[in-house]
């Protein structure tokens, strides 16, 4: 355990796990949905003023979603892939990442608690 007698925060660095990626992908899945139901209105518009033949309205379309998503639930797809291929890469490289004990403190410490 660590002690101290300054007042510090703890930050994880472990946001998920590899046994939580599938709860994690339908908990983003389900919000992307939330949000394209939520601002459906929008969708029309920018069809009515772009068409649908081509994808320049899908690209819009995804833009907005993304970026309302993002706000919503605090990451979007980007962020969610990133953090896969990140730790991935991780992995490949024989690194390791920090586990769930391990922390870095804001009072200018890092230490493993116990």
């Amino acid at each position: 355990m660590s002690c101290g007698t300054a007042q510090c925060i703890s930050i994880n660095h472990n946001f998920a796990s590899s046994p939580t990626l599938p709860q994690l992908y339908t908990a983003l899945e389900q919000a992307q949905f939330r949000v394209e139901d939520s601002i459906a209105d929008v969708k029309e518009m920018i069809q009515k003023r772009l068409g649908t033949q081509g994808i320049e309205w899908e690209k819009e379309w995804c833009e907005e979603v993304q970026g309302l998503l993002e706000r919503d639930a605090g990451w979007g797809w980007r962020g969610f892939w990133e953090m896969v291929r990140d730790n991935m890469r991780v992995s490949a490289s024989g690194r390791r990442g920090m586990t769930a004990d391990e922390t870095v403190s804001a009072c200018g410490g890092g230490g493993k608690t116990e």
